[in-house]
């Protein structure tokens, strides 16, 4: 089965948007949802070696909000 809006001629598959932002030290980065809950960051890697990769993808499971201590997005300080 598979889902026409998601799949262009290539055969790739789409998996969601990303939006540009800063981290917190002002770095530039990338992010999206993936799922109600699950959201997804790319950030340029500081490469030691051209042997290393450009970017790095990271997955952060939402917290759940439970007092004032998160950090913005609830994502546990990982910004």
């Amino acid at each position: 089965m598979s889902d026409d809006r998601n799949q262009n001629e290539s055969g790739l598959i789409r998996i969601c948007g990303l939006w540009q932002g800063k981290t917190r030290k002002g770095e530039n980065m990338m992010s999206g949802t993936l799922s109600p809950g699950v959201t997804v960051f790319i950030f340029k890697n500081n490469k030691q070696t051209d042997k290393q990769p450009d970017f790095t993808l990271c997955i952060a499971q939402k917290e759940k909000k439970e007092s004032g201590d998160s950090a913005p997005g609830g994502y546990g300080g990982m910004l």
